[in-house]
């Protein structure tokens, strides 16, 4: 399978037009037309956007090894990881934050936000 057709398949299991796939990554049918066909290589970013857009493993879409789906969380936070190039401790953080119950979650972005706000009036 070429990149194209694993492209197509990732819009028809989306159940998307190919006009429709193309404005959910910011392009347009026709340039996804060419992917489709091979006719075109996709930048390394719109790769990237796919696969976050999509859920979709990048490896996956790159060479067609591996699950096409990113499978669980250890596997998305590593694609964060990798994406916003991230350390180890806001890894942890993030993961942390994840797993917290809703109301937890709120409590620390109340506080950040506070904050902030009290930062951002020292500095007036």
């Amino acid at each position: 399978m070429t990149l194209g057709n694993r492209i197509k398949k990732i819009r028809i299991i989306s159940g998307l037009t190919q006009a429709q796939f193309a404005e959910r990554i910011g392009s347009v049918q026709n340039v996804i037309a060419r992917y489709e066909n091979d006719r075109r290589k996709p930048s390394a970013s719109v790769l990237a956007l796919i696969c976050r857009e999509f859920g979709v493993n990048e490896a996956w879409l790159k060479t067609g090894e591996g699950e096409m789906t990113i499978s669980n969380s250890e596997d998305v936070l590593r694609q964060l990881a990798q994406e916003y190039h991230l350390s180890r401790k806001a890894c942890a953080i993030v993961e942390k934050f994840v797993k917290l119950p809703p109301d937890a979650q709120n409590i620390i972005i109340d506080f950040c936000t506070d904050l902030a706000e009290s930062l951002s009036s020292k500095d007036e």
